[in-house]
C-alpha cells in the first residue's frame, strides 16, 4: 500500500490489530499504484452498486465512514487488488484526507462522475 513513510503505514497497521515485522519499499508501487491505470483496478457498475449500497446502509446505521469502508473492504477481500484499494481508502480517511480525494487516489477504480458528485456533497456539507 501507498503511504506517506513507513512509520505511518507501521502506525496504521498496528492500529488495524497487525504484527509488523518489516516495511520495504518497492520501486514498483508508484509505477503499479499511483498514476497508473494499469494497476488500479475498475470496479464493474455491478460492484460499484452494490458497494455505494452498502456504504450508505452502514452510514444510515450510525457507522462511521472509515468503519465502512474497512468492514466493506473486509467483505470484498475475495479481490486482493480491490482489498488494497480498499485498505489504500481508509489509510487516506485515517490521515484526515476527504472521501472524494480518497477515492480520486485510486486511480480509474471509481469514476470521475462518482468522485466529482461527492466533491459536491462535500462542499455543500461545509457551507452548512
Amino acid at each position: 500500500m501507498n503511504g506517506l513513510s513507513k512509520l505511518d503505514i507501521n502506525a496504521f497497521l498496528v492500529n488495524e490489530g497487525y504484527t509488523v515485522y518489516s516495511i520495504k519499499t518497492s520501486p514498483w508501487i508508484n509505477f503499479l499504484y499511483k498514476e497508473s491505470s494499469f494497476g488500479s483496478p475498475k470496479m464493474k457498475t455491478k460492484e460499484l452498486i452494490f458497494w455505494l449500497t452498502q456504504l450508505s446502509t452502514y452510514l444510515k446505521a450510525g457507522i462511521t465512514l472509515n468503519d465502512a469502508v474497512k468492514i466493506l473492504s473486509k467483505q470484498m477481500s475475495s479481490n486482493k487488488s480491490k482489498g488494497r484499494a480498499f485498505q489504500s481508502i481508509s489509510y487516506e480517511l485515517t490521515l484526515g484526507s476527504s472521501f472524494s480525494a480518497a477515492l480520486e487516489k485510486q486511480g480509474t477504480m471509481f469514476p470521475a462522475l462518482l468522485i466529482n458528485m461527492i466533491k459536491a456533497a462535500e462542499a455543500d456539507m461545509e457551507q452548512a
